[in-house]
């Protein structure tokens, strides 16, 4: 394998169970941690599940890295108790309770990257899992090597490649005789599907697993294209549905509300495009979905406007209600540029009943009016900071437009610029 540059100076800590597949990943490491420039550590997960056999591979691997001198963090919970009181299946009970430990080792600062053995046969199981559960293709593209802080090695190695690993090694192994059990479904496609498609197909595994990368290739360009359609917590409109869907995505992941939202909503927030201004769709989330003049604003249910402060207008770089804000001299993409010394007893606050803004031109308008004209939507409005006087004399609309009196002239001295940045 390549030299892992991104690994340089970090620490790598091993997820090892006992089996082949991770006392390959811990050899395979062990072997590369000097040449790469990474410390190494391993973490077990006992889950219980197998009783006297569970022990039993709690005690190989501590003596395993006992042997190699390498820090051990052991976890222990009865995954068939937590399977029973959360109503989960004991397979989703044990791979939450992997997921809780390596975040914890992850949260603690013990590592930089978690390791685990996840291979091509792995890959090809995925894909086929997804696909006959009807996924789409960002489904299908399956696992990569590096998401995020999880390093996954082997997709490219095949099983037999991680024996060979293990019998170089002299380490010897476990076997989880679970794995050979066909009551989980993924034990099924591993046990019956593949070897019947290698039957059928000589090198279907690693076809399946090429097709993943290619799938992955072909969903990383659409989710860069997506990224065009969205502006903070809003998609504006876009005709390519594979564009669009993923826009929503996009939105949804920002909010942590991405799971369980399937293709059937996804369809129908496509449809709201088409509707009129104000129609609504509810996701089973708790999220709904707003048609807005230029797009579809998502937002929780059910979340009230913030009490919003009103403070004084002044130069600096603060934040307020759902933005930073900045005032200065300093022009910026975006600023809203006007003259600072007709700004006078001016306050940052939310908009009002009553504002009124002089417009570019002449003429003098409700800010309710003349922000409809703007076409900034109701739920927007809420949260948007103005600079007004204590008349409700409207100086400026952040991220909108400055009134009329405070435009910069040939006389202005003090060129002042508003910006502001939405926070996550």
């Amino acid at each position: 394998m390549e030299k892992a540059a991104f690994l340089q100076g970090k620490t790598v800590c091993a997820a090892v169970s006992g089996g082949v597949d991770s006392t390959a990943l811990l050899y395979y490491l062990y072997t590369r941690a000097r040449e790469d420039g990474f410390s190494l550590r391993v973490v077990h997960c006992q889950h219980g599940i197998r009783g006297e056999e569970s022990l039993r591979d709690m005690r190989f691997v501590q003596s395993l890295c006992d042997r190699l001198s390498l820090p051990l963090d052991v976890f222990e919970e009865d995954c068939l108790k937590k399977a029973k009181d959360e109503k989960l299946s004991v397979e989703t009970a044990a791979r939450a309770f992997r997921k809780d430990c390596y975040e914890t080792i992850l949260s603690s600062g013990k590592a930089d990257y978690i390791a685990t053995a996840h291979h091509m046969g792995d890959q090809a199981e995925t894909v086929l899992f997804r696909m006959a559960r009807g996924s789409a293709l960002t489904g299908v593209s399956g696992m990569r090597a590096l998401e995020g802080r999880y390093w996954k090695p082997f997709l490219d190695k095949t099983k037999e490649d991680l024996y060979r690993l293990v019998e170089e090694s002299g380490f010897g192994y476990v076997e989880d005789a679970t794995n050979f059990e066909r009551d989980a479904t993924r034990n099924k496609i591993r046990l019956d599907v593949l070897p019947a498609l290698e039957g059928a197909v000589q090198g279907a595994t690693g076809s399946i697993a090429r097709f993943a990368l290619l799938a992955a290739e072909d969903d990383a360009y659409l989710y860069a294209q997506a990224e065009k359609f969205v502006v903070d917590d809003t998609v504006r409109f876009c005709e390519d549905k594979p564009i669009f869907r993923r826009a929503c995505m996009l939105v949804l992941k920002k909010m942590g509300k991405e799971k369980d939202v399937g293709a059937s909503i996804l369809d129908e927030a496509y449809k709201l495009q088409s509707l009129q201004t104000g129609s609504r769709l509810t996701v089973k989330n708790g999220v709904e979905i707003k048609k807005k003049y230029d797009g579809l604003y998502f937002y929780v249910a059910g979340t009230k406007t913030p009490n919003l402060p009103e403070i004084p207008f002044q130069k600096g770089r603060f934040t307020w209600g759902r933005y930073e804000i900045e005032i200065s001299n300093e022009k910026k993409e975006g600023a809203l540029a006007f003259d600072y010394d007709k700004v006078v007893g001016g306050r940052i606050r939310p908009i009002k009943t009553g504002d009124r803004i002089e417009k570019f031109g002449g003429g003098t308008k409700s800010l309710k009016k003349y922000l409809t004209d703007k076409k900034v939507d109701a739920d927007a409005r809420r949260t948007l900071p103005v600079v007004a006087d204590e008349e409700g004399k409207v100086y400026l609309v952040g991220g909108v437009d400055i009134a009329e009196g405070v435009k910069v002239t040939a006389e202005s001295r003090d060129i002042a610029y508003f910006t502001m940045e939405k926070l996550l």
